[in-house]
Formats: C-alpha cells, sequence, structure tokens
C-alpha cells in the first residue's frame, strides 16, 4: 500500500487525500446540525396548542389524518399520514463487490398531504413540506424490477440502520434499490415549525416551515429520545470524521516519509 501510494501520480496522490477530507468535512457539518437540533429541542418550550401565540413553536401531540382518510404510501401500499419514497436502479458492472457500482435515482416523491397534531388543549394542521423529518420506521430492500413486489419489508426505527445484511449485489435481484419512510396516524408527534391562528375561512390554526433560519423539525421520537438521537447522531459523524481524517493523514505521511 505504502509503495502505490509513493508511486502515484501527483494527480492520484492528491485526491486520495482529498476524498477523505471531503468526507470528513460533510460528517462534521451533519455532526454540527445535528446537535444544533437537539440544542434548538432542549432551548424551545413546549407549548399547549390551544393557548399558543404566533411565532416558533413547540408541540408534542397524537397525529390525526384529515377528516379520518390517510394516504397511502408508494411503495409498500401503508396506511399513513406521510411517506418518503425513492427507487433507484444500479449503475457499473454487476460484480459482487458493492464499490463496482453506483446507484441512479429512477423516482423520488415526499407527501405533501396535510396532517392533524392534536394535544388536550386543541389542534392545529400540519404542513410537511420542506420538514426535517424523523420518521416511524422506514424500510431499505432489494428487487429485480422497478415496482417492487415484495410490499412487506423489514421495517426499523430511525435509530436503526435499515439496510439489510450482505447480499450478493451482482444478480439481477438486486438491479433496484427501494427505500421507504413512514408515519402513521395515532403516532405522537414532536413539531418544532411556525405557528398561525386566525386563519380565513375559520381554518385551524397551522404549522409549517418559516421563512427564517429557525429549521421545521417533525419527529415521531418523544422529545426526550430525540434530543438523545441528535446527540448519538452527532457523537457517530464526529467518530467517523475522525477515522477518515486519520486516513488522509496516514496517506500524507506514507507519501511525504
Amino acid at each position: 500500500m505504502v509503495s502505490m501510494i509513493r508511486s502515484a501520480s501527483l494527480l492520484e496522490f492528491l485526491f486520495m487525500v482529498v476524498v477523505p477530507l471531503a468526507i470528513a468535512a460533510l460528517l462534521v457539518y451533519a455532526g454540527l446540525r445535528a446537535r444544533r437540533r437537539g440544542a434548538l429541542i432542549v432551548s424551545t418550550p413546549k407549548s399547549n396548542i390551544g393557548m399558543a401565540d404566533d411565532g416558533y413553536r413547540e408541540f408534542e401531540g397524537t397525529i390525526e389524518a384529515v377528516d379520518g382518510k390517510p394516504v397511502t404510501s408508494p411503495l409498500t401500499k401503508s396506511a399513513c399520514v406521510w411517506f418518503h419514497a425513492k427507487v433507484e436502479e444500479s449503475v457499473g458492472p454487476r460484480t459482487n463487490t458493492k464499490v463496482a457500482r453506483h446507484w441512479r435515482v429512477l423516482n423520488e416523491t415526499t407527501s405533501r398531504a396535510r396532517f392533524l397534531i392534536r394535544d388536550s388543549t386543541g389542534a392545529c394542521v400540519v404542513h410537511p413540506e420542506d420538514a426535517d423529518v424523523t420518521p416511524t420506521d422506514r424500510s431499505v430492500w432489494y428487487g429485480a424490477t422497478v415496482e417492487p413486489t415484495d410490499r412487506n419489508p423489514l421495517k426499523v426505527g430511525p435509530e436503526v440502520s435499515p439496510s439489510p445484511g450482505f447480499q450478493n449485489l451482482a444478480g439481477p435481484e438486486t438491479r433496484y434499490r427501494y427505500s421507504e419512510e413512514r408515519i402513521y396516524a395515532g403516532n405522537t408527534l414532536l413539531v418544532l415549525g411556525k405557528f398561525k391562528t386566525g386563519l380565513a375561512g375559520g381554518e385551524k390554526p397551522s404549522i409549517c416551515r418559516g421563512s427564517g433560519d429557525p429549521p421545521f423539525i417533525l419527529s415521531t421520537s418523544p422529545r426526550d429520545a430525540q434530543i438523545n438521537l441528535m446527540a448519538k447522531r452527532g457523537v457517530a459523524a464526529f467518530g467517523i470524521a475522525a477515522v477518515a481524517l486519520a486516513i488522509a493523514a496516514l496517506i500524507a505521511w506514507a507519501r511525504l516519509s
């Protein structure tokens, strides 16, 4: 490995160093972002929906479908109130290794349907567009057709990787990768966003993404669990970033020593 690094051209050497540095930078950003999200939840007091004034607010309550009518997720056909679904196709040589291929997005869609959150004091309408969502559960699975034939894949929570175990990725049964996230009616929802009352036409108060910097957060993890999840994500991101930086340093040392 050392001899390969030393014999590489300058361009190849720079590529070997820049890639882990770029990965480390992205991970540091992700870690800082997760820590900021957790700190924001801690610093924003929880409000009662029926007593809240307009502004950036934090609510926790039970999700309801508007008029009792859920939406249907496109890949698992689950009855839910929100989903994010993606279908990807493998591109590149079909070998037994994961590094010989990459994934090209064919279809990606996110639910825009409104739903309700209700606490003991009232209810408001949630407009989920452009939200930072921690879903109830997620799935990632593979198949041979653009439309999945398996509508009941493994579902895991946000704290668990949804990726299935090792597979032979060279076969036609893994040509397509499907991923889907979902939120259901009846879940408890933590939401931070711009709250509005006094809407025209007697519409219920609503919460959505504002035009300023505070993020619009939707999470079906309880408040304390979401804070812990953000802390864990931050630690994990910083840890992997440290490994990437160490790799870049070792490559530079091997070249220059």
